[in-house]
């Protein structure tokens, strides 16, 4: 499963200590997806997103995920909430 975290990449914007928090869970959600557990995953990746949600990587993580569970359209929304945050976050443009 091809996630990406962006570890140690700071959007730059928000709080660095929030991000840092966030990471933890984006990890995690990283994690548990590679072991199929994506119910799970997709837990830590909307607590990731609650702490800090300016990086495009976490709603990108949660996308796939939905696209795991065959839930096209909330994946969808998810690729569109990473490239509103970035509009050159590439990994969203071909999902």
């Amino acid at each position: 499963l091809p996630l990406t975290a962006r570890a140690g990449d700071f959007p730059g914007k928000g709080s660095r200590t929030k991000w840092d928090a966030a990471m933890k869970y984006s990890t995690t959600g990283i994690q548990q997806a590679r072991k199929g557990n994506f119910e799970s995953a997709k837990s830590s990746f909307e607590e990731a997103i609650s702490i800090y949600n300016q990086d495009p990587a976490f709603y990108f993580n949660l996308g796939l995920i939905y696209e795991r569970m065959k839930q096209a359209d909330q994946a969808e929304i998810r690729y569109k909430y990473a490239l509103k945050i970035d509009p050159k976050y590439s990994n969203a443009w071909f999902n």
